[in-house]
């Protein structure tokens, strides 16, 4: 045995067992407990060895270390060869050398690094991951994992076609990977994922019920797999559920939890996300004192990322924040500053609805005249961008009641609410206020 002191640092080195060596030992069961802890306690350049094909294994996802130590750098050298493979001639260009289980795991990994930015592309490597998994050497691996493998795939081939707005296609996808996980062993993680996006698409469908039933299943699962950061997501998707139902308290709770579950080091954008979300919730529900606490933090994070559209968006949140409070001139001061934010972003629709909030407050402060102006211009913006049936029911609403003489707070503040609940149901249909329209604009009005 030997440590890594300084009298045995010169020859520990070359002591020490190979990755390869350690993989084959421990698939063998050839070594010895008292070698092993020797292995990870009492020399670096074994645990850093050690460390490395802990990483492998947990890339590869095949439970033989010798595949793993196999398989892997050959896979990486493969995808050095297609990584640049334009999307269209990609699936062409992988044959039969690439049929072998860590290259379908790395395609996995990389179609779900590329859905954001590329979906066509993620499509493309996920499908080709999804063939390997289909047609690998019969008797090199275990049945069950290899089921798991083709439902992992599929998994990955549902949310690219999900990303590219192929909803129907990602949900064949999607219940191929359950029947998939049916046939393996079905691990609460790969169960939970798949059921995860199917709450996402039912979302998508407005099968509400169905994707509250879906998230709550995938909440139970990833807990079961002691995945609490993949739960804060399930809790921000159940959080937009009870939102478009117009429980913002409900909201509030799920947001909560999901800031708890969520690794702020980790997940960094994902927790912005949900700091931001619970910032406007509880701004909505008038918890100004809390909201305020949170304001700076959200910031904060945003800035660190380097987000400036989400930094604009927390400086609005802010402005309504002052609205609710019935500061109207800070309010209007801010609303102000995020226009002009917008506009050299190039984001004329939000720096529009924006213009709605700033009708809203002058209405709310007695000046009429001026909030129909602002009113006016955010609908002539609005009309150009917005092909939206029911946004433009409600911009013709707006555009009726502006030629009034008299203009309440909640007709601007309606249709802006309403374009915004647009970007979670597409499907919504509006309602003007009570008492609100072209003839009944004030409070109480008949």
């Amino acid at each position: 045995m030997h440590d890594d002191s300084s009298s045995s640092k010169d020859t520990a080195g070359s002591h020490c067992p190979s990755i390869a060596e350690i993989a084959a030992s421990l698939s063998t069961g050839r070594t010895a407990s008292s070698t092993l802890i020797h292995w990870l306690e009492g020399c670096a350049i074994c645990r850093e060895n050690w460390r490395t094909l802990k990483r492998w294994a947990e890339e590869v996802g095949y439970p033989d270390w010798s595949v793993v130590v196999e398989e892997r750098p050959l896979a990486h050298q493969l995808w050095g060869q297609l990584e640049n493979v334009p999307t269209h001639r990609l699936k062409a260009t992988i044959g039969g050398n690439h049929y072998f289980w860590a290259m379908a795991s790395l395609l996995i990994r990389q179609s779900e690094e590329a859905q954001c930015m590329e979906p066509a592309r993620a499509i493309a490597l996920a499908e080709s991951a999804a063939a390997i998994a289909t047609i690998l050497a019969p008797g090199r691996y275990a049945q069950r994992p290899q089921a798991d493998l083709r439902g992992r795939a599929w998994v990955a081939v549902g949310e690219a076609r999900r990303a590219a707005g192929a909803v129907a296609e990602a949900e064949q996808a999607t219940l191929e990977a359950l029947r998939c996980f049916k046939k393996g062993r079905g691990s609460a993680l790969d169960q939970g994922r798949s059921v995860h996006l199917l709450g996402q698409l039912r979302k998508d469908q407005r099968r509400f019920s169905e994707a509250r039933e879906a998230f709550e299943q995938a909440e139970r699962l990833f807990l079961e797999a002691d995945r609490k950061d993949l739960a804060g997501g399930v809790y921000l998707h159940l959080a937009a559920l009870v939102e478009l139902d117009g429980d913002t308290e409900g909201a509030i709770a799920y947001l909560t939890q999901a800031q708890a579950a969520i690794d702020p080091d980790r997940q960094r954008a994902l927790y912005a996300a949900c700091q931001q979300k619970l910032l406007f919730h509880l701004t909505r529900a008038g918890h100004y004192a809390e909201a305020e606490i949170r304001l700076p933090v959200t910031r904060r994070l945003w800035a660190e990322l380097g987000h400036l559209e989400n930094l604009t968006l927390v400086h609005w949140i802010q402005g309504q924040m002052l609205q609710g409070k019935g500061d109207h001139e800070a309010a209007l001061e801010t609303y102000r500053d995020v226009v002009v934010r917008f506009q050299r972003q190039r984001i004329d629709y939000w720096a529009a609805v924006v213009q709605l909030d700033i009708a809203s407050t002058l209405a709310a402060a007695g000046q009429g005249e001026r909030a129909r102006t602002a009113a006016r211009q955010a609908v002539d913006t609005l009309e150009k961008i917005e092909v939206s049936h029911e946004a433009r029911t409600a911009l013709s609403f707006l555009k009726a009641a502006a030629e009034e003489s008299q203009l309440s707070d909640r007709g601007p503040r309606a249709v802006a609410d309403f374009i915004r609940q647009l970007r979670l149901d597409p499907m919504a249909k509006f309602v003007p206020p009570t008492g609100e329209g072209p003839r009944g604009l004030t409070p109480g009005a008949p």
